[in-house]
């Protein structure tokens, strides 16, 4: 109609406008922003984890409100119009009756877009959860020129000491020091009779540096490193998996099912979330208490997730202990609904994104999500008028 005729009125009810709450976390290739600042022209990441430019952004409304939680414990609010591309209990049945599923971020196609609605009168199929929604594929972003080796900073930040180029590793962890000087970083022995042995690093401009990171008696991941390529972000991981991960076994079995990293700092621990998220993978944060010889001695950050991915090196005896890919693969890769509730309306807005599914991550989860189809129609007005012949 746009094409035909140039001029379209397109009748619809007062409000609408597939929305998400203004204080919405967005990921985007350099870091954060929110539902109430994004901008068109400005860049979030899309279910893939690439780039996609924001090409709308509607008026902010009030509209009725739901809390809408899944599995892994991860919220979102939105309007009772806002979007999802989600795959039914039906669907996977169906799927599953002629193929494997091995991961559900290849399911895309399976899914149907529904609003929020929708999805609260379904919530649940004959018991179970009926809305699947795939996890984020690794954000896919190019290399970063980093002034420290991601695997070393990882390592300094789960073992080092936070004033000096050195760390502290048990016989467990000497094949870290290798690591270092196959990545062309000298280390020095410093055994010592009671405690672990003591390797330094100085005297190679790392103090310098760590400081100019910020890291220096201030342990965190910097921003650069969280928005670095994939291959630098696990490697990242992997230091700091070398020095403080450790499997998780079920109490049948030998085998680990999952992994888990405690750490006593808080800032550092909810960058290694991010990191996980980022390399596609769920991770959920608990906090708890330390006690040394029955002293409290301060809170700890435990971190769980379960990977696709090798999140430790491979010379690391950690690494060995992992299950192999086996028939729960699948589960790692999707989220479901498990309730929707209706909350106090909240000031909201919609977007529109140029990706060919029209989906973006929302939320500290980097969860998948549709933009509206409103918008949609407004992106498609603006490039029928502008490139006709």
């Amino acid at each position: 109609a746009v094409r035909d005729h140039k001029r379209v009125a397109v009748r619809s009810s007062n409000g609408v406008g597939k929305q998400l709450t203004l204080d919405t976390p967005l990921p985007t290739p350099t870091g954060w922003t929110t539902m109430g600042e994004v901008k068109v022209g400005d860049y979030v990441l899309d279910e893939m984890g690439r780039p996609t430019k924001v090409t709308y952004t509607s008026p902010v409304r009030t509209l009725d409100t739901f809390a809408v939680t899944f599995s892994d414990g991860a919220v979102l609010h939105a309007s009772g119009d806002h979007l999802w591309n989600t795959i039914d209990f039906r669907a996977i049945g169906r799927y599953r009756k002629h193929s494997k599923i091995t991961d559900y971020r290849e399911l895309w196609d399976l899914s149907e877009t529904r609003d929020t609605y929708t999805l609260r009168d379904t919530v649940d199929h004959r018991g179970y959860h009926n809305h699947y929604i795939p996890i984020n594929n690794a954000l896919d972003l190019p290399e970063a020129d980093l002034p420290v080796d991601p695997y070393v900073l990882g390592v300094w930040l789960g073992d080092g000491t936070a004033s000096a180029a050195a760390l502290t590793l048990g016989e467990s962890k000497r094949h870290i020091a290798d690591e270092f000087e196959r990545r062309g970083v000298s280390t020095t022995e410093i055994p010592h009779e009671d405690r672990a042995t003591t390797w330094t690093f100085a005297h190679q401009g790392f103090i310098q540096e760590f400081r100019s990171l910020g890291t220096l008696n201030n342990k965190h991941i910097p921003d650069i490193y969280l928005r670095a390529s994939a291959a630098q972000r696990l490697d990242l991981l992997r230091g700091l998996m070398d020095t403080d991960g450790f499997l998780i076994t079920p109490s049948r079995g030998t085998s680990a099912t999952g992994v888990g990293i405690d750490l006593m700092n808080e800032q550092l621990a909810y960058g290694v979330v991010e990191l996980v998220r980022s390399l596609g993978a769920r991770c959920s944060i608990r906090e708890g208490r330390t006690y040394l010889n029955g002293r409290n001695v301060g809170t700890r950050y435990r971190m769980n997730f379960n990977p696709t991915f090798d999140p430790f090196s491979s010379e690391s005896p950690k690494s060995q202990g992992r299950r192999a890919f086996g028939a729960q693969q699948s589960r790692k890769t999707v989220r479901t609904i498990v309730s929707i509730q209706e909350v106090e309306a909240q000031p909201s807005r919609c977007i529109a994104v140029d990706n060919p599914r029209r989906l973006y991550l929302a939320g500290r989860e980097m969860i998948p999500t549709h933009n509206t189809h409103v918008c949609g129609v407004i992106a498609a007005w603006w490039i029928a008028t502008r490139y006709l012949e």
